[in-house]
């Protein structure tokens, strides 16, 4: 029998938060786990992506860019995207 090669899958990396809750907090995340059968870490990090999704669109439009960075993929840095095709035309008109 041949031998079968798997391809290496990509290797996740994954960063850990501590943080210290109280009693009471504990306690409604267990039981809004419950309620919503699942694992107080899945519910926390779908609170989380949830919160995440909302403000995405106001982190994006608030990053700033130093004035000395290099701008090169700006639409009037490079003008019009030429293609073959359209020389192509030209030359037949």
């Amino acid at each position: 029998m041949s031998t079968r090669r798997y391809s290496r899958r990509y290797r996740y990396k994954f960063k850990t938060y501590t943080f210290k809750l109280t009693y009471k907090q504990k306690d409604l995340i267990e039981r809004c786990s419950r309620l919503k059968n699942t694992t107080p870490n899945k519910l926390i990090k779908s609170a989380i992506k949830d919160l995440l999704d909302r403000y995405s669109g106001m982190l994006e439009a608030d990053s700033h860019v130093a004035e000395n960075q290099l701008s090169l993929f700006r639409k009037e840095d490079y003008g019009e995207q030429l293609s073959i095709f359209d020389a192509m035309e030209k030359k037949k008109e």
